[in-house]
């Protein structure tokens, strides 16, 4: 399984919760400009509460380690928690979009 099998599972899940996501650090490096081998996959996200517990409650315990209390204190902090699939060792780490001006403007600019 390679890390675009990990990325495509998980984007489907937070397509499935309707949770908008914009993905940065060595993956859109590598898209569109200089390649760097990292093993996680960094993925910034706007949600609400109740969106972030339904996708994490819809992840397979066999399947994923995410810990939901993590991502509840990441929601409050405006930070970040990780997913992790447990058949490949990837890590996602998931960032909670920033509410400052900057944040904002930055996701409304993200593309497809």
């Amino acid at each position: 399984m390679t890390a675009g099998d990990v990325f495509g599972r998980l984007v489907e899940a937070l397509d499935r919760a309707q949770i908008p996501y914009m993905l940065t650090g060595s993956f859109a490096s590598s898209l569109h400009g200089t390649p760097r081998a990292t093993q996680d996959i960094d993925l910034v996200i706007a949600t609400s509460l109740d969106r972030l517990l339904g996708f994490v409650r819809s992840l397979p315990a066999d399947r994923y380690y995410v810990s939901e209390a993590a991502a509840v204190e990441a929601h409050r902090n405006e930070s970040m928690f990780n997913v992790v699939d447990v058949m490949t060792g990837w890590k996602v780490d998931l960032i909670l979009r920033k509410s400052r001006p900057f944040s904002l403007r930055e996701f409304e600019r993200r593309s497809a």
